[in-house]
């Protein structure tokens, strides 16, 4: 494939540092399959595929693909799954709203 159809990317999201088993839920949430391979997570999604290690990304897709690596859509999925993980963790509710499935509320139980 001639290098002007791929497009790479690197981003940087230190904020999953040590938090890899929520990163790695997430990325499944969006529909990547995903493995674990030494300290690195890969992931692969029709013909775009990437890796995260040491709090960054990195990506290569195919210019003309129909996949693309949609990270805001993956910060989110790990933020709602930070979020549940606190909530368990403290004894709280979580809510979702119906309408929007990443709105959350939380409720302190007997409150």
């Amino acid at each position: 494939m001639p290098c002007d159809q791929v497009i790479y990317q690197s981003v940087d999201f230190t904020q999953a540092q040590g938090h890899e088993d929520l990163l790695e839920e997430a990325l499944k949430a969006e529909g990547y399959s995903v493995q674990k391979i030494g300290g690195a997570i890969t992931f692969r999604k029709g013909d775009m595929y990437g890796s995260y290690s040491g709090g960054r990304f990195d990506v290569r897709e195919n210019r003309y693909g129909s996949q693309r690596f949609d990270v805001d859509a993956v910060k989110v999925r790990f933020s709602n799954g930070v979020v549940r993980k606190a909530a368990k963790r403290y004894g709280w509710q979580v809510v979702v709203d119906q309408k929007d499935p990443n709105h959350l509320q939380i409720k302190r139980r007997g409150a």
